[in-house]
């Protein structure tokens, strides 16, 4: 079932910090046990409804989150073997989402395309690097 439109009861709301990104990314190969058990468990599809994690896209939309800066999030043991190869494949991950969303997921760089994405109801992500 698609996501309904975003509520315009309110100006919509945008969250300054999410960490969705690493319910979302799969274990990788020579990732430890415990980055396996921060990632693989908590694998979820943000465009699908969940009661898991505190984002998806049709709870946002229906409770007026028009978008987030989404944290890409590396674990010190990541940060050490290969900082730039783990960020890629966040915000490829992230990327992903928006490709299979149908332009309800937009990932954007400017005030402009934030504004854009509100105005045709899709959810505004923009990419920021925690601990950078």
């Amino acid at each position: 079932m698609p996501a309904p439109p975003l509520n315009r009861e309110f100006p919509p709301i945008f969250d300054g910090h999410e960490d969705f990104i690493t319910q979302i990314r799969r274990p990788r190969r020579g990732d430890s046990q415990l980055a396996a058990v921060l990632t693989g468990d908590n694998h979820r599809d943000l465009l699908a409804r969940s009661e898991d994690g505190h984002v998806d896209l049709p709870r946002a939309m229906e409770g007026g989150l028009g978008g987030c800066f989404t944290s890409i999030f590396l674990t010190n043991e990541r940060a050490e073997m290969a900082p730039v190869d783990y960020a890629m494949q966040e915000i490829a991950d992230l990327y992903e989402v928006a490709d299979r969303s149908d332009g309800r997921w937009r990932i954007c760089r400017t005030a402009g395309e934030v504004r854009a994405a509100w105005e045709a109801d899709a959810f505004a992500n923009v990419i920021m690097f925690e601990g950078a």
